[in-house]
């Protein structure tokens, strides 16, 4: 899945964007407060959880480019509030659809999570809507999946009791 950095594409788009002043200058002053507040040894930890964030929303944009190119319209979702990362819609068919940056089982307050989207699931199915976890299992190099009604809780883990891989469950759509 990683790609061969193309530096002098690298350049144009820092050159355009001045992301890196951007990020350095936010960076910078998360560093500063965390010091002024004597929680110092944190910073690394809030830094690697960002670059997580990066890595999943590309993740995020792949599995997109993935249903767009089976007829499907994609909608990004606010990632803060909502039960899903995007939104599918082929004729009738709309899916919710959740990244995830590994394959079950997952761990942690996922089982948590299960419970909260079992809770929307009524709501959900009334509106024509199903949950689809998505992840990229690197040992089959392919994208797989699995739907809400198909993961369940397992000593405290989140295990998906079956699962299809994305494009060919997308081609009976």
């Amino acid at each position: 899945m990683s790609k061969k950095t193309n530096y002098k594409q690298l350049w144009e788009v820092r050159k355009k964007l001045y992301v890196d002043w951007t990020i350095r200058d936010i960076l910078y002053r998360l560093l500063i407060r965390a010091r002024l507040e004597g929680i110092y040894h944190y910073t690394t930890v809030v830094i690697d959880k960002i670059a997580e964030d990066v890595r999943h929303l590309d993740e995020v944009f792949t599995v997109m480019d993935v249903f767009r190119s089976r007829g499907f319209l994609t909608l990004l979702l606010e990632p803060a509030y909502s039960i899903a990362d995007f939104i599918a819609i082929k004729n009738v068919h709309i899916f919710a659809v959740e990244v995830k940056t590994h394959q079950p089982p997952y761990v942690g307050h996922t089982d948590i999570q299960l419970d909260y989207y079992k809770a929307q699931l009524d709501e959900l199915t009334k509106h024509g809507i199903q949950l689809l976890y998505v992840w990229f299992n690197r040992n089959k190099k392919a994208w797989e999946c699995t739907s809400l009604e198909h993961l369940d809780v397992h000593e405290n883990k989140v295990i998906a009791k079956k699962v299809w891989k994305l494009d060919e469950f997308l081609k009976t759509y």
